[in-house]
């Protein structure tokens, strides 16, 4: 869970984490969590949080902590690695956090998604504007590490089709009003910037 303390790092979780799964991509699945201050108190961890509503990451068992690139040769994960360049590249990311199931196949994961968007958790209006003047592609580092194939990136791009301005619209809109000082006008940008960067890597 990430409190809404820390601002955007949350937004971006709870907006990239929607979309993701919708895109079809191997995230974990978000939502909103009601943090009461009773269960605060009774847990010294949670001490940093601010109660109320946080963004929630649902777990997945048996996975390994954050690593750099694995088993990127299985079959199982060519697919999975060829959707998250499409992610990435699409959306833009400073980072990337894998986690593999510890059992094979050993599928791979991606969770932590706050450094998503031009600029991160501090990303504005005008990042968003001037990172639509640069065409948008597949990321070329998940690309490199694994060797993917102009047939298996034709592929992971087709699911794009399946966004949606009303996708992209309900991630943003379900991120509680106040989340990062996100004013309405910069949820806009973002849809803008989101849905116009898909439609040009999609075409």
């Amino acid at each position: 869970m990430k409190g809404s303390q820390v601002g955007r790092s949350a937004f971006n979780d709870q907006v990239v984490g929607r979309i993701a799964r919708a895109l079809g991509a191997p995230v974990a699945d978000v939502g909103l969590v009601e943090v009461v201050p009773e269960l605060i108190q009774i847990n010294r961890d949670m001490m940093h949080m601010a109660p109320g509503l946080a963004h929630g990451s649902k777990f997945i068992p048996d996975c390994t902590e954050c690593l750099w690139f694995q088993y990127v040769d299985l079959p199982e994960n060519r697919s999975r690695f060829a959707l998250l360049s499409v992610l990435y590249g699409w959306m833009v990311s400073a980072e990337k956090q894998f986690f593999y199931a510890t059992n094979p196949p050993n599928v791979v994961y991606s969770f932590d998604h706050d450094a998503f968007f031009p600029g991160g958790p501090a990303w504005s209006a005008e990042s968003l504007a001037s990172a639509l003047a640069s065409y948008p592609d597949v990321d070329d580092v998940i690309v490199t590490q694994c060797g993917l194939r102009r047939k298996e990136l034709c592929g992971a791009v087709g699911f794009l089709q399946r966004i949606t301005p009303q996708i992209i619209a309900s991630a943003i809109g379900a991120v509680p009003t106040g989340w990062g000082s996100v004013s309405d006008d910069e949820r806009v940008s973002l849809a803008q910037y989101l849905w116009e960067r898909c439609q040009t890597m999609r075409s």
